[in-house]
């Protein structure tokens, strides 16, 4: 796909690319990110691999940092935005905005040991 954006344009500017990755390149990056989340690294650098090609399709900010670029084009990493979704998905389960059947149900446990996480999820508990 950034293929034919990057071939579509012989003069891209910043809105124009930012406006067709945002609208046609992101939305299959992030497609059901919070049922198959990447976890290895390998997996996570591949994504956002696609978005630093992206960022650099611009002439003006193709020299800069990626961070920088990001700053400039007021897009954030996707490591963020998928950290951010999955918080918006748990907020969701947890006060029941959300509703999901499990064939043996799921388990919200509220842990207050200190340095271990907030909700620990156990799927097929009794």
């Amino acid at each position: 796909m950034l293929g034919l954006i990057r071939k579509a344009f012989k003069y891209p500017c910043s809105e124009t690319i930012k406006l067709l990755y945002c609208s046609m390149v992101r939305p299959h990056l992030e497609y059901a990110v919070s049922a198959w989340c990447p976890y290895t690294e390998k997996d996570i650098n591949e994504l956002e691999r696609v978005q630093r090609r992206a960022t650099k399709l611009i002439p003006e900010i193709r020299n800069l940092d990626y961070q920088e670029r990001l700053l400039r084009l007021d897009l954030t990493n996707l490591r963020t935005r998928r950290l951010r979704g999955n918080l918006i998905q748990m907020y969701k389960l947890v006060n029941n905005y959300e509703q999901i059947k499990f064939n043996k149900g799921i388990n919200y446990s509220l842990n207050t040991k200190p340095g271990s996480r907030r909700y620990e999820l156990r799927r097929n508990s009794y």
